[in-house]
């Protein structure tokens, strides 16, 4: 008697099984798809966020200007400290700045193929400029933001050194030349 028990214990469970499926309205489990890939994104910027939610990294188009930029901010999120931009004419830079949010180098592509690094002292005024138009050239500013020196080829590819006064005058040169106010 009590393996009859069992027995019908069992087929009611296996009975009550099937019914509970079937009226459940459950569907079979099947296997997520694979994800696509995505051929690209669009989109009018882009930030990435640190763990505390701050953006350190943008990347987006100026509504001012149409330059397209990247901008690396410090933790905080007070400062820019490196700007990149290309610009629509074709030019481009990039920037260092300070803990004040303050250009202190800068890599520029100019126009008609010029190049230019500029240095700015800790004053924010002065500092060194290296670049090339035609020919290459180094200068050399003070506090007032007056060139003091200047070395470089002129346009025959001699090279050239000029120191300057305050002024802009020069009061040394090698090679000597026919006009003194002329930099290299």
């Amino acid at each position: 008697m009590k393996h009859r028990r069992e027995t019908l214990i069992m087929i009611m469970a296996l009975l009550c099984g099937f019914v509970g499926g079937i009226t459940s309205n459950a569907r079979p489990s099947t296997a997520q798809p694979v994800p696509t890939k995505i051929p690209y994104i669009q989109t009018g910027r882009l930030e990435l966020l640190d763990p505390s939610g701050k953006v350190r990294i943008r990347l987006a188009i100026s509504p001012e200007n149409g330059a397209a930029g990247v901008v690396l901010y410090d933790s905080t999120h007070s400062n820019a400290r490196i700007i990149v931009q290309a610009y629509p004419d074709g030019t481009s830079n990039i920037q260092l700045q300070d803990e004040n949010g303050q250009r202190r180098a800068s890599l520029d592509y100019l126009t008609q193929g010029a190049v230019r690094l500029a240095l700015v002292n800790s004053s924010l005024s002065g500092g060194t400029v290296l670049g090339t138009n035609n020919s290459p050239l180094l200068t050399l500013s003070d506090h007032s933001d007056k060139v003091r020196a200047a070395f470089g080829l002129n346009s025959s590819d001699s090279p050239n050194l000029q120191l300057l006064d305050g002024a802009g005058s020069v009061l040394w040169s090698a090679p000597t030349t026919a006009n003194p106010n002329s930099q290299p």
